[in-house]
């Protein structure tokens, strides 16, 4: 199977992301901020769940 991903070498990928390393960032700790509230709404449901087997 034939693949669409473009291997970069490192000196690419240095060219490709310098300088958004703060965008990166941001992005990176919402996401996280994102994961973190929705293992807490979840983890009522599945201690529930648990309880119940």
């Amino acid at each position: 199977m034939d693949s669409t991903t473009e291997e970069l070498t490192p000196e690419e990928y240095g060219e490709a992301f310098a300088g958004k390393e703060p965008e990166a960032l941001e992005q990176a700790l919402d996401m996280r901020k994102f994961e973190i509230d929705l293992y807490w709404r979840r983890l009522p449901i599945s201690e529930r769940l648990s309880e119940q087997v």
